[in-house]
């Protein structure tokens, strides 16, 4: 059906002249309306960063520093009509923001033994360090005031945070120990001591 303009008329179970809906329908709801008149809009945004650094000194001694970020930055712009769906009947604007950083960092020093004989040593002490931050934010605002305009201040005040506003990190420290045993450049026996990590977590709600 259609409109003298030319629009749509969708069913949503009212409609003077047809019959209602049979039990099991979901009442105040239309799959091609909502999907026509909502938005449903996001942008995500992503930085990566890999380097290390290997330093040499004395003779046999190796200083390495492994370095790795991650920020994902996360912003979503919803809006939910009046006129069927949840945001019936005053209309609906939401946004959603969050933020993910993440930070590792392996330090090492490494050193070869001389060879005795056939039997060659080499040790590994090394320290690892994790660094994760989770921010979130969601809010939105009901009753939209002039029809088109999907921007928060189109809608009535107050913004409501739902559910909260979420902060959360995470560090973790763990210290790494390695040797290994070579026979005649045959034959390696690997031993590695990984320290309980010491972990500290933050949740702020």
């Amino acid at each position: 059906m259609t409109r003298v303009t030319g629009e749509y008329i969708y069913d949503l179970g009212n409609l003077a002249g047809l019959p209602t809906r049979p039990a099991g329908a979901s009442p105040g709801r239309h799959v091609v309306a909502e999907t026509l008149w909502n938005d449903d809009l996001f942008t995500r945004n992503v930085l990566s960063a890999r380097t290390y650094v290997d330093l040499m000194f004395l003779k046999d001694f190796k200083f390495t520093l492994n370095v790795a970020s991650d920020v994902s930055a996360y912003n979503a712009a919803g809006f939910e009509n009046k006129v069927v769906g949840d945001g019936a009947p005053a209309g609906r604007g939401k946004r959603v923001n969050s933020l993910t950083t993440e930070f590792y960092r392996l330090m090492s020093c490494s050193t070869t033994g001389r060879p005795l004989m056939f039997v060659q040593w080499r040790y590994l002490l090394g320290h690892e360090n994790y660094d994760y931050t989770y921010n979130y934010l969601r809010g939105f605002r009901q009753g939209q005031i002039v029809d088109g305009n999907t921007e928060l201040v189109n809608f009535k005040p107050p913004m409501l945070l739902h559910p909260t506003l979420t902060s959360t990190g995470l560090k973790v420290i763990s210290p790494v120990w390695t040797t290994r045993l070579s026979m005649r450049s045959n034959y390696f026996q690997v031993l590695t001591v990984v320290m309980p990590p010491q972990s500290l977590m933050q949740d702020n709600r």
